[in-house]
């Protein structure tokens, strides 16, 4: 089996025409993989459980993977738990962004 087919971004809309990376937007779970080293993408955080419900609020982000930690583009974000990155060929609005599910992601 190639290297390309054990991609885990393969089932999820990701596809190459002729070397353009063409992308479904999706959320990837930071405990399935990192982006590429210096690539700006948008990130998915959460706050920490409600005392009483157990709830948390989520926000999003600006940010790039470099050198093994987040960098992360102005404003800095409220919370600290970042649980997802959007891959995606290019950066969205916020309303974009927000409409893409989380089915797959916990937190």
């Amino acid at each position: 089996m190639s290297g390309a087919a054990k991609d885990p971004r393969l089932h999820r809309g990701l596809a190459f025409f002729g070397g353009t990376k063409i992308v479904k937007p999706f959320w990837v779970d930071v405990s399935e993989y990192y982006p590429e080293e210096n690539r700006k993408v948008q990130l998915l955080l959460v706050s920490p459980p409600d005392n009483d419900t157990g709830a948390r609020n989520i926000e999003y982000a600006t940010g790039t993977w470099s050198a093994g930690e987040w960098v992360f583009d102005p404003p800095m974000p409220t919370f600290t738990q970042i649980v997802a990155w959007l891959e995606s060929d290019r950066l969205l609005t916020y309303d974009d962004v927000s409409s893409i599910p989380k089915n797959e992601i916990r937190y």
